[in-house]
């Protein structure tokens, strides 16, 4: 009887023991990482970097702003842009959708679609089927756009303009109605969930990990050191960025490249039928950007930029890896967010200060002042 009563007790101190770690761990740290109430970087939350996330609010202070599409197209517009989720405000913060940089600088009436939903995806998205499902549909017929921005995450281009390339792509008309209608694209990765988690398990394994390995062994968030502060606060000389990044860079080899532009100028090809511009916005990858000042230098090298400026373009390309680099190398901090894969508002500033569109007359361009 008194065994039986010892080993209730110890188990209930166990539980104890299991309860209040987990609440100190959750208030701690990962309350801060993993609830939708803190928003924050994808790859803090990701790698459990608690100390690098930085918690930052929406704020929308530009003069003109851009539209969702919701549902069937009605009327013109100026611009079309497609992307991943550069291209749907996923930094979050201050003036997250480039596409009001654009708005203001230009002076043009801008409008995003969200990509559609493919088979072939790549990381999420696919916004070349998407461009090529809605020029099959006949809604660029109804828009009426002067330019189509294609946007993708460099580490993807590869994939998505060679591997998956597809301008017959389709869809029904009425299920791209359906999609575009229902979808909310704006919905947190983040969802409540009690205090008792695997992540607090997670954030004591990364943690340790951390201290053996860039990646801690999971390829998953690499956190290295870079030769100067790049980013603001305590921890301005450290580098977060997708284990996608060392991963996918090989791929864009001179070949591939080739191929990628090949196809860009039959797309470009295709929209001048009705007297559209295709505009190409590869978005720098995060370790491409920084890599001069990266410590550890040892990580695969994209040449994706360098061997697309070689190339014959029947496209406007932005290429935001000159653009960036530039700033970066006079010291800019935050272009993009320490915690995050994705660029801050500086970034898009500063290409679409300098990329302008040519703006209808009675849409004259406006300045949004000095920030």
């Amino acid at each position: 009887m008194l065994r039986n009563k010892t080993f209730f007790t110890l188990l209930a101190l166990l539980l104890i023991l299991f309860v209040l770690s987990n609440f100190f761990i959750w208030k701690m740290w990962t309350e801060k990482l993993l609830s939708p109430r803190y928003k924050g970087g994808d790859l803090t939350r990701l790698g459990y970097i608690a100390q690098l996330k930085k918690v930052r609010n929406t704020v929308i202070d530009l003069p003109r702003r851009h539209a969702e599409l919701r549902g069937m197209p009605t009327g013109p517009v100026d611009m079309v842009t497609l992307g991943d989720s550069f291209s749907i405000g996923g930094g979050e913060g201050r003036n997250k959708y480039y596409q009001d940089y654009i708005a203001t600088y230009s002076g043009i009436r801008v409008l995003n679609v969200p990509t559609y939903h493919f088979d072939t995806m790549v990381s999420g998205a696919m916004p070349v089927s998407t461009l090529a499902a809605l020029y099959h549909a006949g809604w660029l017929d109804i828009l009426k756009p002067r330019y189509v921005l294609l946007e993708t995450a460099e580490r993807y281009a590869i994939p998505r303009l060679v591997n998956f390339f597809d301008l017959n792509a389709t869809a029904p008309a009425a299920d791209l109605v359906n999609y575009y209608r229902v979808t909310d694209f704006s919905k947190t990765v983040n969802e409540d969930i009690s205090f008792i988690n695997d992540g607090n398990f997670k954030f004591l394994y990364y943690t340790l990990m951390y201290q053996f390995s860039e990646h801690a062994f999971r390829r998953l968030v690499v956190k290295t050191r870079l030769t100067k502060s790049l980013f603001s606060g305590h921890y301005g000389d450290i580098l977060l960025f997708h284990g996608d990044d060392v991963q996918q860079e090989p791929l864009a080899t001179p070949e591939t490249v080739r191929i990628a532009n090949d196809n860009l100028n039959a797309m470009a090809r295709l929209l001048r039928k009705k007297g559209i511009e295709l505009v190409f916005m590869p978005v720098v990858d995060k370790l491409d950007l920084y890599r001069p000042y990266v410590k550890n230098n040892a990580y695969p090298r994209s040449v994706f930029f360098e061997e697309l400026r070689k190339l014959p373009r029947e496209y406007r390309l932005i290429d935001t890896k000159a653009i960036l680099s530039e700033a970066l190398n006079k010291g800019m901090q935050d272009i993009f967010h320490q915690d995050d894969t994705h660029w801050t508002w500086r970034a898009s500033e500063l290409i679409f200060s300098r990329e302008r569109f040519a703006a209808p007359p009675s849409h004259p361009a406006t300045s949004p002042g000095k920030k």
